[in-house]
């Protein structure tokens, strides 16, 4: 932030810009919006969402240790998740659609 602040006093175009006019729930960087963000908690959206939607990496994915501690947390949590569900939040985020999600996240969740 300070780069780009000294770059605008000196009249030139920051290096870098950030996307914060996207950062919107249901923009393009929706799954953002979990339970750590105020937004995210007004949404309702808590633990679910996060460990669907947020927790998600890539491209690589979850090595197997860590997928495995994935699962076995996600079995034994409060919330209830199907195995469609467990395996969509260990599969690796698509590296050309790092911010869509094909599971659609909606409010709520």
């Amino acid at each position: 932030a300070e780069g780009r602040a000294e770059a605008k006093e000196r009249g030139e175009e920051p290096a870098h810009e950030f996307p914060v006019g996207d950062l919107d729930p249901g923009g393009p960087y929706d799954v953002i919006f979990d339970g750590h963000t105020a937004e995210g908690k007004r949404l309702g959206r808590g633990t679910e969402f996060f460990k669907k939607f947020g927790a998600r990496v890539g491209p690589e994915g979850e090595d197997e240790r860590s997928a495995r501690w994935q699962r076995l947390a996600m079995l034994l949590a409060g919330e209830e998740y199907d195995e469609r569900e467990i395996e969509h939040a260990v599969a690796p985020v698509d590296e050309d659609e790092r911010w869509s999600d094909p599971e659609e996240p909606t409010d709520g969740r």
